[in-house]
């Protein structure tokens, strides 16, 4: 497992990822929403709300992390296990438009034969719903 971190850790490195964590901070009335990364952690998630590569991370330790609503929000999520002999780099870009007041969560699974990543949010009665608005889509300017 150390040598899984350290390898996602070097491919953030290489890209250019590492050292900024999203952050948000809204002018006070602005309508917000929260996201946090539920199970089946990936490596990594970057998010952005402009409409180019996702390049700051989401907070990992389950702590919520407030992102605008009302407008679209990129988001990557992945694994790497570049460096482990197999070489292998899973990520899925999402964007959705966050409603105001709700908790949203990124759902991630590798099953080593592929990845696939949701976003969903909580729903009447506590149940987790598929967010409407979330299409797995790349922001305009993250090259394909």
């Amino acid at each position: 497992m150390k040598l899984f971190t350290i390898c996602a850790l070097g491919l953030a490195l290489l890209s250019g990822c590492v050292g900024k964590s999203y952050e948000y901070h809204p002018e006070q009335g602005t309508p917000t929403a929260t996201i946090r990364v539920g199970e089946g952690k990936p490596a990594f998630v970057y998010l952005t709300s402009e409409a180019r590569c996702p390049k700051t991370s989401v907070d990992h330790n389950g702590n919520a992390t407030t992102i605008p609503a009302n407008t679209r929000l990129w988001v990557e999520a992945g694994a790497s296990s570049l460096g482990l002999g197999y070489g292998r780099k899973c990520t899925i870009p999402l964007s959705f438009v966050a409603e105001p007041g709700k908790d949203y969560y990124i759902l991630f699974q590798d099953s080593g034969n592929g990845c696939a990543a949701t976003i969903v949010s909580r729903g009447e009665q506590g149940r987790f719903d598929s967010e409407p608005s979330a299409r797995r889509e790349k922001a305009e300017q993250c090259p394909s």
